[in-house]
């Protein structure tokens, strides 16, 4: 994908070059602004930024760029031949950083796939107790509405059925209720 927004850069780059001067897009390519404030912080890159940085990337001089776009096949042979190198370059880095973060990874003995059993464990402890905290109110709420329905269809009313909802974890709930739920099925 980057390599693609830079060769249409660089050709739509070429064919404003190649346009008599006193265009639109050219005049607007190398205007600049006699007026007003820059932004604080880093002001937004402009078109002609992008292009310098997409050739610099490729190889190419960024002084001597547009006296080599004046021949239409003379720039489209650089520009290819900078692109080969920059996706081969690309590719390597990547490959490079993947392998890296693998290394470090190994290492640290942060490797998903080989966990140990205190690692499973405090995962699983860890994923329960946030359940408990995201979704403990609202399965209680549920779970004392289900036991009120079923001790009102048992015609057997009493406050004890809320009191032992308190007590249970989120994940004990959720158990509960998916069981019920499969058995019901």
């Amino acid at each position: 994908m980057y390599i693609l927004l830079k060769q249409r850069r660089l050709r739509w780059l070429g064919h404003v070059m190649r346009m008599a001067d006193g265009k639109i897009l050219k005049d607007l390519l190398y205007g600049e602004l006699v007026q007003g404030k820059r932004p604080r912080g880093r002001p937004q890159l402009r078109y002609k930024d992008i292009c310098k940085r997409d050739l610099r990337a490729l190889g190419m001089d960024i002084n001597s760029w547009e006296t080599l776009t004046a021949d239409h096949s003379a720039w489209k042979l650089k520009m290819q031949h900078g692109l080969l190198q920059f996706e081969e370059t690309f590719v390597w880095q990547a490959e490079a950083k993947r392998q890296s973060r693998n290394q470090r990874n190994l290492v640290s003995g942060q490797n998903v796939s080989v966990l140990s059993v205190e690692g499973i464990a405090t995962l699983k402890l860890a994923f329960l107790a946030t359940l408990d905290a995201v979704l403990g109110p609202l399965l209680r709420a549920r779970y004392r509405s289900l036991l009120r329905r079923k001790d009102a269809n048992n015609n057997c009313v009493g406050s004890s059925t809320k009191l032992s909802v308190s007590g249970y974890s989120a994940a004990d709930l959720a158990f509960h209720c998916m069981s019920k739920l499969l058995n019901s099925c």
